[in-house]
């Protein structure tokens, strides 16, 4: 009988898998707008109105992705007659950010900008904007080191955020041409949590600190919701239980007449502003608008009411969402190697080369 010994070819091959990144549509419906007002999908990207004179806007991608080792890219235009106007675009809840836009004024505006927004594994960032394309001539750039524990937990899991305010151009307007962001693994939203107020009450995990509160016969899409008239240094706050929640939701209306300046903090951090109306008028009526805000380890979401008494805002259907992932690097159910193995992962081969008759 012969004798075979099998040979097993050991391939190695060290080197920097490209991580995986997906296009996001140009449609209103896959980011959260805050204020009131049209947001218009138009041939060349996403239209981003101001509200009016000393005002501006605000949106969230309504998705959230890692950043650490992985790169966000976006086409951005901002039209402006040449006054003041102040903002910014950044990654949600973190200190990685264009330079403000006011920096902009005169030369940089009314022209499309092209941004990269990099982020290694020891949380160092560079903001880079150019002209003509990504890699035309820097008009703007920004980069440091993110040393804060939570802020780092947050570049985990975060969010892009779009603003302007405080333009005195009522005709102002940003618009999103295009946006690449990091996609380390498919995932998806799934809703573990929902609260309402159909019962006409308010919920245990719905804290209202001080505020005069009453169920409201205005719902976003309901016939109830949560009206608060707040003080400064009042809040509703949102407890999320769950240490794997990685998003919260909420509808919200705001009184533009007395609304001035309502705070997100999240685990007790400010992170941003839901309302910025400061001493600014707007011609649009109210409207129920939606909140998104990236989780980090079951934090609570709280509102906090600043500056001016009597804020009225009403507050519906607020979610929790586990976003279900694939672990990167995991044999699928095909027995494929998962596609989106992060940057610098090592692939290690085991290959039969062939069998060889001994004598």
């Amino acid at each position: 009988m012969k004798k075979f010994l099998l040979f097993v070819l050991f391939v190695i091959i060290t080197g920097y898998v490209l991580a995986q990144t997906r296009s996001v549509p140009m449609t209103a419906d896959n980011f959260s707008i805050v204020y009131s007002g049209p947001v218009t999908e138009e041939v060349d990207g996403l239209r981003i109105p101001s509200v009016g004179y000393r005002n501006g806007n605000l949106i969230f991608l309504k998705d959230a992705f890692n950043a650490v080792n992985g790169t966000v890219k976006f086409k951005w235009y901002v039209t402006n007659n040449g006054s003041y106007i102040r903002g910014g675009i950044k990654l949600a809840q973190t200190t990685v950010s264009t330079n403000d836009i006011s920096n902009l004024r005169g030369n940089h505006l009314n022209k499309w900008l092209y941004t990269t927004i990099t982020v290694d594994a020891d949380y160092n960032f560079s903001v880079v904007t150019c002209s003509d394309d990504y890699s035309g001539s820097i008009v703007d750039s920004n980069s440091g080191t993110v040393t804060d524990p939570t802020e780092q937990a947050a570049l985990e899991n975060t969010t892009l955020k779009l603003y302007y305010w405080d333009t005195q151009d009522p005709s102002a307007d940003l618009k999103l041409g295009e946006l690449v962001i990091p996609d380390h693994s498919p995932k998806g939203m799934c809703e573990i949590s929902s609260v309402d107020f159909e019962d006409q009450t308010i919920p245990s995990d719905v804290i209202v600190s001080g505020s005069t509160s009453n169920i409201a016969t205005d719902g976003a899409n309901s016939s109830y919701s949560l009206y608060v008239d707040g003080s400064p240094g009042e809040y509703v706050e949102f407890q999320v239980a769950d240490p794997d929640v990685d998003m919260l939701t909420f509808n919200v209306k705001i009184n533009h007449s007395e609304s001035y300046r309502i705070r997100a903090l999240v685990g007790g951090v400010i992170r941003f502003e839901v309302s910025v109306y400061y001493a600014g008028s707007t011609s649009y009526s109210e409207e129920w608008c939606e909140v998104a805000i990236p989780i980090v380890g079951g934090s609570d979401v709280r509102l906090t009411f600043d500056d001016y008494s009597n804020q009225d805002i009403y507050i519906d259907n607020i979610r929790q969402y586990v976003l279900n992932a694939q672990p990167a690097g995991l044999a699928l159910d095909n027995n494929t190697f998962d596609e989106n193995l992060s940057a610098g992962t090592v692939l290690v081969l085991f290959l039969p080369l062939m069998l060889i008759p001994i004598p």
